[in-house]
């Protein structure tokens, strides 16, 4: 059995194995954007808060593999609510974001509102709003060439050298504007698309790496992440930016989930509850925690209590407002 096997019988399990490991990674981003940056590569953050964001996208590439399930496969079965929660993504931001400008009193044109809004350049994290609707509609393509190739090891190797082509062609791309790069490349879906392939064979292919494999693997992820990260090492055909997060850390995010969802049980049952509860309702945490740090962050930063008070007040804050919306059915 590999290492992180976990029951793939029931939907009840996944369902609450991936409320759990959300409400880790949503705590991990709290905790990234209350943390001064320098602190972030002493205390290593790489390998456990600066993992949220990939170990988002694998899990929603264990969503996108359970909606195309349901969906019998069907692209246009999948398309046919898509609209529908793409703005039940945008709607939040939107208002967060026209609550911050109102905030500091500064409006932009609606030009510069549209195209901020859909490149989620508002707030601290607004990218991932970008990010996840490009997976919503870019994801079932790929998972409709697993299904083709019939094999996860083929099905693997294709993403990865649809990854690497992506990120040679964005280089490419970037050499003739200097600036593109820190434009675009932190909303560019091409970056996470191998760590999404990962979480579709997690979720019912997890017998496909032996403990072995999956520890040389992902040795190879950690030695690149400290090459990079740690010594400044780039590579010609990958970015300089968000070292961290490129194709080849993405065997370790995969590790670190699946020692997550093995030891999840070994958690006191309230704590579980607790962080399973965070979890699920990770996007309407995620938006207050942007409003709070776009309005707030920076003032309460400098106090010491504060700043102690910070995670609790965007963690318990999103959970009300999770609270109010299903009450008053706001959005």
């Amino acid at each position: 059995m590999s290492v992180g096997a976990v029951n793939n019988t029931a939907v009840k399990n996944r369902i609450d194995y991936l409320d759990f490991v959300k409400g880790l990674a949503i705590i991990s981003v709290v905790l990234l954007h209350t943390l001064p940056s320098g602190w972030l590569k002493p205390i290593f953050a790489v390998f456990h808060i600066w993992q949220a964001v990939p170990v988002f996208i694998f899990v929603a590439g264990i969503t996108g593999c359970i909606t195309w399930e349901r969906r019998k496969k069907n692209i246009s079965a999948y398309y046919k609510d898509l609209p529908s929660k793409i703005w039940g993504l945008y709607l939040p931001y939107i208002i967060a974001v026209l609550l911050y400008q109102l905030y500091v009193f500064d409006f932009m044109n609606p030009f510069h509102f549209v195209t901020s809004i859909l490149s989620g350049s508002v707030g601290p994290g607004g990218y991932f709003v970008s990010l996840i609707v490009q997976h919503m509609l870019i994801f079932p393509f790929i998972l409709m060439l697993r299904d083709k190739l019939g094999n996860d090891n083929k099905f693997l190797l294709a993403c990865l050298f649809i990854s690497f082509l992506l990120e040679w062609l964005f280089v490419s791309a970037c050499a003739a504007d200097p600036n593109a790069d820190n434009m675009f490349y932190r909303f560019f879906y091409g970056r996470y698309l191998f760590v999404a392939a990962l979480g579709a064979t997690f979720y019912n292919n997890q017998s496909l790496f032996s403990a072995f494999k999956l520890r040389v693997l992902s040795g190879i992820s950690i030695v690149y992440i400290i090459l990079t990260l740690y010594f400044g090492i780039s590579l010609s055909f990958i970015p300089n930016e968000w070292n961290p997060q490129h194709y080849p850390s993405y065997f370790y995010t995969y590790l670190l989930v699946a020692w997550l969802v093995k030891n999840k049980n070994k958690v006191s049952d309230s704590l579980h509850h607790i962080i399973s509860k965070f979890g699920k309702n990770s996007y309407d945490i995620f938006i207050t925690q942007l409003f709070i740090f776009s309005t707030f962050g920076v003032s309460m930063r400098h106090g010491f209590f504060t700043a102690l008070l910070l995670p609790f007040i965007c963690l318990y804050g999103g959970l009300l407002v999770a609270y109010l919306k299903k009450k008053y059915t706001l959005i």
